[in-house]
């Protein structure tokens, strides 16, 4: 059954504010895990263990390693010279993607895609 364009509309805009609250909420409740997480830490090296319990749940120190790149330069350099591509994520950066073609750049293997989308404003701002 087809709406109206300005219900579909009002109720597109209704969505994305409740979705924006809830956002909202979602960044608050994952800045309060990561206090308590830091909490935590502090707690279990002053009492000198890696594994507590609650009531409901328990906690242990896990570490893992993970890249944290320091030079770009080097890392690309040895990606090329090492034909370690798969190292990255699949992805292009648009912004610069769209600099190089409008400045008449063509990038082999990419296909310019227009992504059509709708622009939601609210009314009075």
């Amino acid at each position: 059954m087809a709406k109206k364009l300005d219900e579909l509309i009002d109720k597109m805009f209704m969505l994305r504010e409740a979705k924006r609250g809830l956002d909202s909420q979602l960044k608050d409740v994952k800045d309060q895990l990561s206090n308590l997480e830091q909490q935590l830490l502090v707690r279990f090296n002053e009492v000198g263990t890696d594994y507590a319990r609650g009531s409901f749940a328990s906690a242990s120190i896990t570490e893992s390693v993970v890249p944290q790149i320091d030079d770009w330069g080097q890392v690309a350099e040895w990606v090329m010279e090492n034909d370690a591509i798969y190292l990255l994520h699949r992805r292009i950066s648009s912004g610069p993607w769209k600099e190089l073609r409008d400045a008449g750049t063509d990038v082999p293997g990419i296909e310019p895609y227009t992504k059509t989308a709708i622009s939601l404003r609210r009314l009075g701002d």
